[in-house]
């Protein structure tokens, strides 16, 4: 029984509501290296994170509370994790690494997120790949002058514009130049400015009034490929 006093009354038999809070059991899986490879890398695991989508205020974080490290055969636990829908993004991958997919039972939690409303009965199967691709080039003017400290943003194609994980941005060094690693395979459009808001190429409506101005790109496991983009003023 709960008692709580407003003004000069006395109220009990408040109903509180206490979130349940789960423990998520996963797994990192290298795919397509051997078993020494993976050994070697086992000491730089990814972190998972948890971000609630959509963020909403007032609501606490997602968790984890408390994650303790993988284990040596990529075993892992998120524990003290809140009710509610997510996206899992992982950080710290190791060098020119992307993930690959991410199951949690059936579901395709990449490409849906993570709903999490009942104590977890799956595990969390994290499939990281270990040649990703990248890109490198050089933003110029109109005059094929290179620009330094340009922005240059890589966005997937229009399908998998939910997907905040595909989206990548570079400045320019002094000579123009740029470089993105680590890139999961597949179509995207890679556009360069004098000057953007931070972020504001996620924005699908902002992003559609330069849709026919982007440079087309695919990127492909292990390859490096290489574009000369035209600044957007």
């Amino acid at each position: 029984m709960v008692y709580a006093e407003v003004g000069e009354q006395d109220l009990e038999n408040i109903p509180v509501v206490v979130r349940s809070m789960f423990t998520i059991t996963g797994r990192f899986i290298f795919d397509d290296v051997s078993r020494a490879a993976v050994d070697a890398k086992v000491r730089r695991f990814p972190v998972v994170r948890l971000t609630r989508d959509p963020q909403l205020s007032g609501l606490p974080p997602g968790g984890p509370g408390f994650a303790p490290p993988p284990q040596p055969d990529g075993s892992f636990r998120l524990e003290s994790v809140s009710v509610g829908d997510f996206r899992i993004s992982l950080m710290g991958l190791p060098e020119n690494s992307y993930v690959k997919s991410m199951k949690f039972g059936n579901a395709d939690v990449l490409d849906a997120g993570l709903h999490l409303y009942a104590a977890p009965g799956s595990v969390l199967e994290i499939v990281i790949g270990a040649n990703a691709g990248s890109v490198q080039g050089s933003v110029v003017n109109s005059r094929f002058e290179p620009l330094p400290n340009r922005i240059v943003a890589l966005v997937p194609e229009p399908r998998l514009r939910h997907r905040t994980d595909l989206y990548r941005s570079v400045a320019t060094d002094s000579s123009g130049r740029f470089r993105l690693r680590g890139l999961t395979p597949g179509s995207y459009t890679m556009f360069a400015w004098d000057d953007v808001e931070g972020g504001a190429w996620q924005d699908a409506d902002f992003i559609r009034g330069f849709e026919s101005r982007g440079t087309r790109v695919q990127v492909n496991d292990g390859i490096e490929e290489s574009v000369q983009l035209t600044v957007i003023p």
